[in-house]
């Protein structure tokens, strides 16, 4: 039995918290909010309106004493961006394994500090580079892989919103803390990218820093790959995703309100998709890793840091 702690209870956490609360083999034992008090939004996570939160559970103010607990095991942080360092590097070191939320952190440097701990630590460290994990971006990967329609000859992709008006302290909208759209949103793609076609030679970048992003990797003897990413000043415009990849013999094409689809010289078809939705299989492979000993190989946290630099140079060019 896995005794876990969160700090953090927005979205993400509240998400996390429900995947967590379907196992048997994990004990959600402490919670961590900004104010030590769970919201109306916290409390009623399900369906029926029902609280979810153990009975039992402890809700402290501030995730340092989820971080000391000598009590638990494993720490979920879903924390601002700017935390995700100190509150990791915390926990690594009062000997928890600690699954954060994606970006890593909000500079690289602090990032391979993180690594750092964790190695020194001896235990394991999983960013939530969630798309990993989404069966859509499986099943491509798939494809592309299987090398049954050739190379990719080129790569795009979509990622646009309004900007995040929601957060403790709006710390979206905070560059300093949340990166942008460039660090937050963008990396989404960016780490994509980094699984499927490696790191590339050059980056090239335009836009509006740091929340209209415009970019083209180059390879130099890989696909041109092209990404648009960025957040609205309007916080209502919609969130939409999307990619395209154009192989030799066929192209793979993705739209969040289509679904994923192949297209070949004879056909356009509807690609199937199977498994647990992308949370949900992010939660269970990391707490699997460490009930099981298993490994992260799908999502090694140097991998986390690799797309955080890729972003923080794209940054820089804006």
């Amino acid at each position: 039995m896995l005794h876990l702690g969160i700090a953090g209870v927005g979205g993400l956490g509240q998400l996390h918290l429900k995947n967590y609360l379907k196992r048997r083999d994990v004990h959600v034992v402490a919670l961590a909010t900004r104010t030590g008090k769970l919201g109306a939004g916290q409390t009623n996570l399900n369906e029926s309106g029902q609280s979810l939160v153990p009975t039992g559970a402890v809700v402290h103010a501030g995730y340092e004493k989820v971080c000391d607990d000598p009590n638990i095991d494993v720490v979920s942080i879903n924390l601002p961006t700017d935390l995700h360092a100190p509150a990791t590097i915390r926990a690594l070191e009062h000997g928890k394994h600690v699954f954060c939320e994606k970006p890593i952190a909000r500079h690289p440097a602090d990032a391979q500090r993180m690594l750092d701990a964790a190695k020194a630590a001896g235990k394991l460290l999983m960013i939530g580079h969630c798309l990993r994990f989404f069966p859509e971006y499986l099943a491509a990967d798939e494809v592309i892989r299987s090398g049954k329609h050739g190379k990719a000859l080129s790569a795009s992709f979509t990622r646009c919103g309004g900007i995040p008006d929601w957060g403790s302290e709006n710390w979206f909208q905070n560059p300093a803390r949340s990166g942008g759209a460039v660090i937050d949103l963008h990396i989404h793609d960016v780490d994509i990218a980094l699984w499927w076609f490696g790191a590339p030679a050059k980056i090239q970048a335009a836009g509006k820093a740091p929340n209209l992003i415009y970019s083209r990797w180059h390879y130099p003897s890989g696909p041109v790959v092209q990404f648009e990413c960025g957040w609205d000043p309007t916080p209502k415009s919609p969130f939409y995703y999307s990619f395209k990849i154009i192989l030799e013999r066929a192209t793979i094409l993705f739209d969040m309100r289509l679904g994923l689809q192949l297209a070949t010289a004879d056909k356009l078809e509807s690609i199937p998709l199977t498994g647990l939705s992308g949370y949900e299989a992010e939660d269970n492979y990391f707490l699997d890793a460490i009930l099981h000993g298993g490994n992260l190989d799908r999502c090694q946290p140097s991998a986390a840091l690799a797309a955080l630099e890729a972003a923080t140079e794209t940054a820089r060019q804006l």
